[in-house]
């Protein structure tokens, strides 16, 4: 509701009642009942003469009017003789609430798992990458704090209190390290990033840059493990996270808390194996004893003996599965099975007996 008076203005937060605040009586004053807007209205004066803007300024003042006052509107009113219309000459401004504090990542914290499917329907597996590397002191996350926002007024003076955002409690996780201000996280090593559940964890990544033989010697590590070229016959890889390989597989020994990834693929030459806690996945595989505790995927197989968990999903329209046992407990899907040599192949789509 909106309240007018001649000579004055009833409103209130202890807006006074003014009754003949100015000799002339030239001005009307209208106030908003939330005390955020004021509007006058001028009327000429009998003997012709005509009110300055400070006359204009002393009647908004009398009637309790102190703040946001409008000082090029009352200039005009006066000035230009502007009679028996409304002008605005006076506007409160809202409280502005402060922000939440939040976090800004500088790095992306989840890996592109994801194989590209090329046009033939076979995947590409030799671009898939399942880390994201991160170095010893890089910055990996700024924290913004909340800010307290900024005070409103009414056009009576009284100020109007924001409301200040909330600060957010430090993040959980391990490998980094926290500036003295609180405010920047950083990789206290080189490794991998993973923000995964509010938690943000920094693993340490064992990498081979070559091949992995006997120069090099077996692989036992409780991060995730990458080869950046082939693994040799009779070599164990043992892992507590992934297992990432950029070459070729001969007839080696993968155990692996997490995913194992064959960029090139697998010989086993019927004595390799890999077991995984979680998916499986390469170019093809070959004569290799496979457990895993979530998908196999793959392009082609051959003469293995496979047991997946979830499902087993080889990929491409000449994706086969040729020879051994397949068992995939969620299911299977190829485009073929088996071959013209009509080699034996055992499917088990589900536990079986």
């Amino acid at each position: 509701m909106l309240r007018f008076q001649t000579g004055g203005i009833m409103a209130e937060d202890n807006i006074p009642e003014v009754v003949g605040f100015n000799k002339s009586r030239a001005f009307q004053i209208r106030v908003s009942d939330d005390c955020m807007s004021a509007w006058v209205r001028q009327e000429p004066l009998p003997d012709g003469s005509q009110p300055s803007a400070e006359d204009l300024r002393n009647a908004l003042r009398e009637a309790g009017i102190s703040q946001g006052i409008l000082t090029e509107n009352l200039n005009k009113i006066v000035t230009g003789r502007l009679y028996y219309t409304e002008y605005q000459v006076a506007c409160g401004r809202a409280a502005v609430d402060g922000e939440d504090g939040w976090f800004e990542f500088l790095v992306d914290t989840q890996a592109k798992g994801k194989p590209v499917e090329l046009p033939d329907g076979t995947v590409d597996y030799a671009n898939m990458e399942l880390f994201v590397p991160v170095s010893k002191g890089q910055l990996l996350v700024r924290y913004h704090a909340a800010t307290a926002g900024s005070f409103g007024f009414l056009i009576t003076g009284k100020l109007i209190s924001p409301k200040r955002g909330k600060d957010l409690p430090q993040m959980k996780g391990k490998g980094f390290e926290l500036s003295e201000d609180k405010k920047e996280y950083r990789a206290a090593f080189d490794g991998c990033i993973n923000y995964k559940d509010d938690e943000l964890t920094i693993s340490s990544v064992f990498t081979v840059p070559g091949n992995l033989d006997m120069t090099v010697g077996h692989v036992r590590f409780s991060g995730d493990v990458e080869i950046k070229g082939d693994v040799s016959r009779g070599m164990k890889i043992e892992a507590g996270g992934s297992v990432v390989i950029g070459g070729h597989v001969s007839s080696a020994s993968i155990v692996a808390g997490e995913n194992v990834i064959l960029k090139g693929g697998m010989q086993g030459e019927s004595v390799g194996t890999i077991k995984a806690g979680g998916t499986v996945e390469g170019k093809f595989i070959e004569e290799s004893i496979v457990e895993c505790g979530g998908d196999f995927k793959a392009n082609y197989i051959l003469n293995c003996k496979l047991t997946a968990m979830g499902k087993v999903l080889i990929s491409g329209r000449k994706g086969a599965i040729i020879g051994g046992s397949v068992q995939g407990m969620q299911g299977i899907s190829a485009a073929e099975l088996g071959n013209d040599a009509q080699i034996e192949t055992k499917l088990i789509a589900g536990p079986g007996d």
